[in-house]
């Protein structure tokens, strides 16, 4: 048995309660604007793109990190493969027959047509990916969670979260660069 603090013990209580606070709509409701709007960037790109699920999926994210962290390793996951599946769409092709995320990263990359370059960073990207697959796999709430199971840190969490989004937002800057010079895939 791991010895705790007073200190820590004050602190997990404090943030136990928060979550729990924060987990009842009628409280979620009264938080400041700028904690209910998801990052520009995604916005930004996801309303040019009319991709409204992006958004949703982005603020299911940045909610669940405020309150669940095994919620956010998932909702990191369907924030991911909601813009694969928006690109594959919008490039006229299908989605893979097995939809996990590294098969829809990697439908999505081929067709966004990426220089060299790009492609040398989307190998590690794919790391990223498959990190983040495995989270929602293994350490998210999305199979259910059994009495041995662990839950992710916060700050686990938190970097799922913010590598997915700053991979949505490239994919749609890809595409969007792709739609305005007129490339078809």
């Amino acid at each position: 048995m791991r010895y705790v603090s007073w200190k820590e013990a004050i602190a997990e209580c404090l943030v136990t309660a928060i979550r729990d606070q924060l987990a009842d709509p009628r409280i979620r409701a009264t938080l400041p604007q700028d904690m209910l709007v998801p990052a520009p960037a995604v916005v930004t790109l996801a309303s040019q793109l009319n991709y409204p699920k992006v958004v949703d999926a982005w603020r299911d994210a940045q909610r669940e990190l405020v309150t669940n962290s095994t919620g956010a390793l998932r909702a990191a996951c369907v924030l991911l493969e909601t813009v694969c599946k928006h690109v594959l769409s919008e490039c006229g092709e299908a989605v893979p027959s097995t939809p996990t995320l590294p098969n829809l990263y990697k439908a999505a990359e081929r067709e966004l047509k990426m220089n060299n370059d790009e492609k040398t960073l989307a190998t590690g990207l794919r790391s990223v990916v498959d990190g983040i697959a495995h989270g929602r796999s293994h350490l998210s709430n999305a199979h259910g969670a059994g009495p041995q199971d662990l839950a992710p840190s916060t700050t686990h969490a938190e970097l799922a979260v913010t590598a997915s989004g700053a991979l949505a937002v490239h994919f749609m800057r890809l595409l969007s660069e792709r739609s305005r010079t007129g490339k078809k895939g």
